[in-house]
């Protein structure tokens, strides 16, 4: 492993879904490939780079990125190579000149912090700075973020799967908790997700650690070992392996994990109609929502997406409920037993639509709680 400081020619080759990349960088008089998974990197930039060396039969000598650090330009001719690029929607060679001759060494910190002297400028108008704006801003996220999570040992192309994911709130919602990776995002396990709790100081004995320890030792009986369920002491043995946890603290924990799947499995359900399986993941969305309600109450701030998120999940669910209503009365009955599913299936959509109703009633009363005393 070998790390290299370089700056960025060319992008020869980038994917959008995955973040790989075939960049042409200049390392001091030669002109080298890299490849691997980065973010979106731009002639003229500086790149402090860690990979290993390697030799394509056709393309010669690269180096493998295994992580990637980016510093802006500071001379007058690399940051009209890096607007130059196009990179940055609605800046092009020539308007590239024209923001160097009206903000020079400072151009790119006018971008990020006064973008609205970007009217200042000759021949750009509202909309276009707009454009300009929101598409820097939007680079400097994804940048911020990367180097966040690359500071928790999260690989480049685990970081880019994560920012997709989460956008701009990835530093919020990793902060406040890692585990949430395990379910959301493909290929992120629950030791991946603990390493980075460890090193943002999240407790053990955390609610959110204990639910994903025991979670992920059923998941891995079942992908591994090809179990279909595990007995209780097993379960817990096993848990208690992976997490370290006092047994009191895991059998607490297969409690309540429980309480919410025996419902299913009293009532011998074959599957989970698709209707009310959307409407239970939209409730989880709210939950999530009416937490950062909370968290704006703590710390004493307005509120932004949560409430119109939560009013959006509420329609969703008012539409899903009339669809899986509708499926219910289309339904073919042969026997007893299809009745009782259909009568019990009925009563579970009433609930989840009461549910649903008290969360955004819940979530009417947080907001003007917030609004109050924020």
């Amino acid at each position: 492993m070998e790390t290299i400081e370089a700056f960025a020619d060319e992008t020869v080759f980038r994917n959008d879904e995955n973040g790989y990349t075939v960049l042409v960088i200049k390392a001091g008089k030669s002109r080298v490939s890299a490849v691997g998974v980065m973010p979106p990197v731009t002639s003229g930039e500086k790149l402090r780079i860690t990979g290993e060396w390697t030799e394509h039969p056709v393309y010669g000598r690269q180096i493998k990125v295994q992580s990637l650090e980016i510093e802006q330009p500071t001379t007058l001719s690399g940051i009209e190579k890096y607007l130059s690029s196009g990179m940055i929607r609605g800046v092009g060679p020539a308007t590239a000149k024209l923001l160097i001759r009206a903000f020079g060494e400072k151009t790119l910190d006018v971008l990020y912090s006064e973008p609205e002297r970007l009217l200042e400028v000759s021949g750009i108008g509202e909309k276009r700075a707009r454009m300009i704006q929101e598409s820097y801003a939007e680079q400097a996220q994804q940048r911020e973020a990367m180097v966040f999570l690359q500071s928790y040992g999260v690989t480049p192309a685990l970081a880019v799967k994560i920012y997709k994911r989460y956008g701009e709130n990835v530093r919020q919602v990793i902060t406040r908790n890692p585990y949430r990776l395990v379910e959301d995002v493909e290929g992120i396990g629950f030791k991946t997700a603990d390493r980075i709790a460890a090193s943002l100081g999240i407790e053990q004995d955390s609610e959110y650690r204990l639910s994903a320890g025991v979670k992920y030792t059923l998941s891995d009986a079942t992908a591994v070992a090809g179990h279909c369920y595990l007995p209780r002491p097993e379960l817990a043995l096993a848990a208690r392996r992976i997490l370290g946890n006092d047994p009191d603290l895991i059998e607490r924990t297969i409690d309540s994990l429980n309480g919410l799947g025996t419902r299913f499995f009293l009532f011998s359900f074959v599957h989970v109609r698709f209707p009310a399986k959307k409407m239970i993941l939209n409730i989880r969305e709210m939950t999530r929502a009416i937490g950062d309600l909370l968290q704006c109450l703590r710390d004493k701030r307005p509120p932004s997406d949560p409430v119109a998120a939560v009013h959006g999940l509420k329609e969703n669910c008012e539409m899903l409920v009339g669809v899986g209503l509708g499926e219910l009365q289309d339904s073919e009955v042969v026997s007893f037993d299809q009745v009782k599913q259909l009568m019990v299936w009925e009563q579970l959509y009433d609930r989840i639509e009461q549910t649903v109703l008290l969360f955004s009633e819940l979530t009417d009363t947080l907001e003007q709680a917030v609004l109050k005393y924020a």
